[in-house]
């Protein structure tokens, strides 16, 4: 089995097929960011269509794909603007899986403390690409550590993987915030 991958208007497909395989797609579809595709396999002596009730397509996408996508106008476009005014930048907004014409926070990271324990849960978008997250803690707003967060995936979905991050609140302040890496 080898890993082929099928480019078609900018969106990549993969998965495992045999090395004789030669996908083509006849058709795509995408609404609301659902894709229905047909593909063309000739593996056959005669290539036949198949078309799949469920097919995952995860479409990734830089920043500026990501702006482009949603229309953003130029002058409320870069990483730091805020398009719809909710006090989240679109980079955040990006890294996030958000809707930066939606001012929705239902998919920023839920802090909850428990005891002497902080943990931070978040989802990291499949489809985001160009980016990281780094999840940090500080006992003073000013120096900011990876040290001792304890990191751990604990679901997903079609669209995002889901993360835990837990820091030790042992009595003192402490705080905890995400930090947006950009890749190049």
């Amino acid at each position: 089995m080898t890993e082929n991958h099928l480019i078609h208007n900018g969106l990549i497909f993969g998965g495992p097929t045999t090395t004789n395989t030669t996908l083509q797609i006849t058709e795509a579809l995408e609404e609301n960011h659902l894709y229905w595709v047909q593909i063309e396999d000739s593996r056959r002596d005669s290539p036949r269509t198949i078309e799949s009730e469920t097919i995952v397509v995860i479409v990734q996408r830089t920043f500026d794909q990501w702006i482009i996508s949603h229309g953003l106008p130029v002058e409320k476009g870069g990483p730091l603007d805020d398009a719809d005014g909710d006090g989240i930048s679109n980079l955040i907004e990006f890294s996030l899986g958000m809707n930066p014409l939606s001012p929705d926070p239902s998919s920023l990271p839920i802090l909850v403390r428990e005891g002497e324990t902080l943990t931070l849960t978040y989802a990291i978008p499949k489809a985001a690409s160009n980016v990281g997250l780094s999840v940090q803690k500080s006992n003073e707003l000013s120096d900011w550590s990876v040290g001792g967060v304890a990191l751990e995936k604990i679901g997903e979905t079609a669209e995002a993987e889901i993360w835990t991050a837990t820091v030790s609140a042992d009595g003192s302040a402490k705080f905890i915030r995400v930090q947006v890496i950009e890749t190049p």
